[in-house]
């Protein structure tokens, strides 16, 4: 039995339970079905228990929670991220901050970089943390 990544979801955001956001991500993904990258428009809020309400009103269902604990490291044209995930454990993310001559290359150019960081991985992931999470759970 195959596992069905979610291709498109919303979000309710809590940043420290300083402030909110509601977010609308597309997973773009290649011809081998693997996350090519993410589209991603977010708004603040103010309120989220409404907003949840109005979600559950209109029959949209939670799935999951993806609760982590996150360091944010700015350095020229990326963002390097550090992230601890309940369930997961740790990732690195590196995303490019501009579009570095379309997808292909600002990928290319993310790798370069953890490159010349001289940082030791595992492997690269295609998939985010709610997939990964909903697929560990089956």
């Amino acid at each position: 039995m195959s596992f069905e990544r979610p291709v498109e979801f919303l979000r309710i955001r809590n940043n420290n339970n300083q402030d909110f956001s509601f977010d609308y991500h597309y997973c773009h993904r290649k011809e081998d079905h693997s996350k090519s990258h993410t589209a991603e428009l977010e708004i603040s809020i103010s309120d989220p228990t409404v907003l949840k309400k109005i979600l559950e009103s209109l029959d949209f269902k939670e799935i999951a929670t993806v609760d982590k604990t996150r360091e944010v490291w700015e350095c020229s044209d990326f963002e390097v991220v550090l992230d601890f995930v309940q369930e997961l454990g740790y990732f690195m993310e590196i995303e490019a901050k501009k579009d570095l001559g379309g997808i292909d290359q600002t990928r290319k150019a993310c790798h370069t970089f953890l490159k010349e960081l001289n940082i030791q991985h595992s492997g690269f992931s295609t998939q985010g943390y709610l997939s990964s999470l909903l697929e560990k759970r089956k």
